[in-house]
Protein backbone atom coordinates (compact mmCIF):
# COMPACT_ATOMS: atom_id res chain seq x y z
CA UNK A 1 0.00 0.00 0.00
CA UNK A 2 1.23 3.02 -0.60
CA UNK A 3 0.68 6.17 1.23
CA UNK A 4 -1.46 7.61 -1.48
CA UNK A 5 -3.77 4.99 -1.34
CA UNK A 6 -4.37 5.66 2.38
CA UNK A 7 -6.12 8.90 3.43
CA UNK A 8 -5.14 10.45 6.28
CA UNK A 9 -7.52 11.53 8.23
CA UNK A 10 -8.39 15.38 7.78
CA UNK A 11 -7.85 17.45 10.99
CA UNK A 12 -11.21 19.34 11.70
CA UNK A 13 -10.81 22.81 12.69
CA UNK A 14 -12.12 23.42 15.93
CA UNK A 15 -13.77 26.65 15.22
CA UNK A 16 -17.32 25.26 15.81
CA UNK A 17 -16.36 24.63 19.32
CA UNK A 18 -14.67 28.00 19.79
CA UNK A 19 -17.59 29.90 18.40
CA UNK A 20 -19.77 27.77 20.60
CA UNK A 21 -17.98 28.68 23.71
CA UNK A 22 -17.66 31.90 22.64
CA UNK A 23 -21.53 32.42 22.01
CA UNK A 24 -22.02 30.68 25.59
CA UNK A 25 -19.64 32.62 27.54
CA UNK A 26 -21.28 35.37 26.11
CA UNK A 27 -24.67 34.33 27.12
CA UNK A 28 -23.45 33.73 30.82
CA UNK A 29 -22.22 37.16 31.18
CA UNK A 30 -25.54 38.28 29.91
CA UNK A 31 -27.65 36.15 32.31
CA UNK A 32 -24.82 37.28 34.80
CA UNK A 33 -25.70 41.58 34.37
CA UNK A 34 -29.44 40.59 34.18
CA UNK A 35 -29.28 39.11 37.46
CA UNK A 36 -27.41 41.63 38.77
CA UNK A 37 -29.98 43.97 37.41
CA UNK A 38 -32.72 42.26 38.50
CA UNK A 39 -31.77 42.40 42.02
CA UNK A 40 -30.46 45.92 42.45
CA UNK A 41 -34.34 46.69 40.50
CA UNK A 42 -35.95 44.36 43.48
CA UNK A 43 -33.40 46.23 46.10
CA UNK A 44 -34.86 49.87 44.78
CA UNK A 45 -38.31 48.36 45.15
CA UNK A 46 -38.22 47.21 48.84
CA UNK A 47 -36.65 50.55 49.64
CA UNK A 48 -39.47 52.37 47.42
CA UNK A 49 -41.46 50.38 49.62
CA UNK A 50 -39.91 50.71 52.73
CA UNK A 51 -40.46 54.42 52.37
CA UNK A 52 -43.60 54.84 51.73
CA UNK A 53 -44.21 52.76 54.49
CA UNK A 54 -42.25 55.10 56.48
CA UNK A 55 -43.86 58.14 55.30
CA UNK A 56 -48.05 56.88 55.50
CA UNK A 57 -47.04 55.95 59.32
CA UNK A 58 -45.47 59.18 60.23
CA UNK A 59 -48.40 60.97 58.23
CA UNK A 60 -51.26 58.72 59.74
CA UNK A 61 -51.46 60.99 63.28
CA UNK A 62 -52.50 58.58 66.51
CA UNK A 63 -56.35 58.91 67.39
CA UNK A 64 -57.04 61.42 69.60
CA UNK A 65 -60.12 60.75 71.58
CA UNK A 66 -62.76 62.91 71.04
CA UNK A 67 -63.82 65.44 73.98
CA UNK A 68 -66.84 65.26 75.59
CA UNK A 69 -69.38 67.45 73.97
CA UNK A 70 -69.68 70.70 76.64
CA UNK A 71 -73.25 70.75 77.96
CA UNK A 72 -75.04 74.02 77.78
CA UNK A 73 -74.65 75.20 81.35
CA UNK A 74 -78.49 76.48 81.50
CA UNK A 75 -79.32 73.08 80.29
CA UNK A 76 -77.22 71.52 83.11
CA UNK A 77 -78.88 73.70 86.11
CA UNK A 78 -83.14 73.19 84.30
CA UNK A 79 -81.04 69.63 85.08
CA UNK A 80 -79.83 70.21 88.06
CA UNK A 81 -82.84 71.51 89.65
CA UNK A 82 -85.03 69.23 88.57
CA UNK A 83 -83.21 66.32 90.32
CA UNK A 84 -83.30 68.39 93.28
CA UNK A 85 -86.86 68.66 92.72
CA UNK A 86 -87.45 65.30 92.73
CA UNK A 87 -84.85 64.05 95.25
CA UNK A 88 -82.57 62.22 92.70
CA UNK A 89 -79.42 61.99 94.36
CA UNK A 90 -77.46 59.89 92.31
CA UNK A 91 -78.57 56.82 93.92
CA UNK A 92 -77.19 52.84 92.98
CA UNK A 93 -79.38 51.34 90.39
CA UNK A 94 -80.16 48.67 92.89
CA UNK A 95 -81.47 51.61 95.51
CA UNK A 96 -83.44 52.79 93.08
CA UNK A 97 -84.82 49.29 91.96
CA UNK A 98 -85.50 48.39 95.53
CA UNK A 99 -87.30 51.71 96.11
CA UNK A 100 -89.84 50.94 92.82
CA UNK A 101 -90.77 47.21 94.06
CA UNK A 102 -92.15 49.05 97.20
CA UNK A 103 -93.60 52.08 95.80
CA UNK A 104 -95.57 49.14 93.18
CA UNK A 105 -96.09 47.25 96.93
CA UNK A 106 -97.72 50.38 98.28
CA UNK A 107 -99.95 50.96 94.80
CA UNK A 108 -101.27 47.68 94.91
CA UNK A 109 -102.38 47.62 98.59
CA UNK A 110 -103.97 51.21 97.79
CA UNK A 111 -106.30 49.52 94.84
CA UNK A 112 -106.95 46.57 96.83
CA UNK A 113 -108.22 49.21 99.71
CA UNK A 114 -109.89 51.34 97.20
CA UNK A 115 -112.09 48.21 95.50
CA UNK A 116 -112.37 46.85 99.56
CA UNK A 117 -113.69 50.34 100.91
CA UNK A 118 -117.30 50.39 101.94
CA UNK A 119 -118.62 54.31 102.25
CA UNK A 120 -117.69 57.57 100.67
CA UNK A 121 -114.96 58.43 103.21
CA UNK A 122 -113.28 55.13 103.90
CA UNK A 123 -113.69 55.62 99.47
CA UNK A 124 -112.12 59.19 99.23
CA UNK A 125 -109.31 58.12 101.90
CA UNK A 126 -108.48 54.82 99.55
CA UNK A 127 -108.82 56.60 96.61
CA UNK A 128 -105.86 59.39 97.79
CA UNK A 129 -103.78 56.78 99.10
CA UNK A 130 -103.79 55.28 96.00
CA UNK A 131 -103.05 58.39 94.18
CA UNK A 132 -100.47 58.97 96.31
CA UNK A 133 -98.45 55.71 96.19
CA UNK A 134 -99.22 56.36 92.18
CA UNK A 135 -97.68 59.55 92.70
CA UNK A 136 -94.49 58.22 94.47
CA UNK A 137 -94.34 55.17 92.05
CA UNK A 138 -93.66 57.99 89.14
CA UNK A 139 -91.65 60.03 91.28
CA UNK A 140 -89.57 57.05 91.92
CA UNK A 141 -89.49 56.36 88.08
CA UNK A 142 -88.62 59.18 86.94
CA UNK A 143 -85.83 60.25 89.63
CA UNK A 144 -84.06 56.42 88.45
CA UNK A 145 -84.14 58.11 84.78
CA UNK A 146 -82.49 61.47 85.22
CA UNK A 147 -80.01 59.48 87.51
CA UNK A 148 -79.78 57.26 84.30
CA UNK A 149 -79.08 60.34 82.19
CA UNK A 150 -77.22 62.04 84.71
CA UNK A 151 -74.71 59.31 84.61
CA UNK A 152 -74.35 59.74 80.95
CA UNK A 153 -73.24 63.35 81.34
CA UNK A 154 -71.03 62.33 83.89
CA UNK A 155 -68.59 60.41 81.50
CA UNK A 156 -70.79 57.11 82.20
CA UNK A 157 -71.88 57.13 78.23
CA UNK A 158 -75.11 56.30 76.79
CA UNK A 159 -74.81 52.77 76.88
CA UNK A 160 -74.39 52.51 80.75
CA UNK A 161 -77.55 55.15 80.75
CA UNK A 162 -79.40 52.49 77.90
CA UNK A 163 -78.72 49.48 80.11
CA UNK A 164 -80.10 51.31 83.31
CA UNK A 165 -83.25 52.57 81.61
CA UNK A 166 -84.11 48.99 80.24
CA UNK A 167 -83.59 47.36 83.60
CA UNK A 168 -86.00 50.16 85.20
CA UNK A 169 -88.64 50.00 82.01
CA UNK A 170 -90.21 46.67 83.36
CA UNK A 171 -91.41 48.69 86.33
CA UNK A 172 -91.78 51.93 85.26
CA UNK A 173 -94.31 50.66 82.83
CA UNK A 174 -96.86 50.11 84.80
CA UNK A 175 -96.81 53.38 86.65
CA UNK A 176 -96.99 55.09 83.05
CA UNK A 177 -99.81 52.74 82.69
CA UNK A 178 -101.88 54.06 85.59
Amino acid sequence: MSTDDREEPKERKPTIWIVLSGVLAVAVVCLGVWAFSAQSDADDAQAALDAQERAASAATPEPTPEPAPEVDPEAQQQFDQIADELGAAGDSLDDIEQELEQATAKVDEAEQARTEATGAVDAAKAEAEAFEAQFELTRTCLRGTLDAVGAAFEGGGLDTAAQELQKLAGSCQSAASS
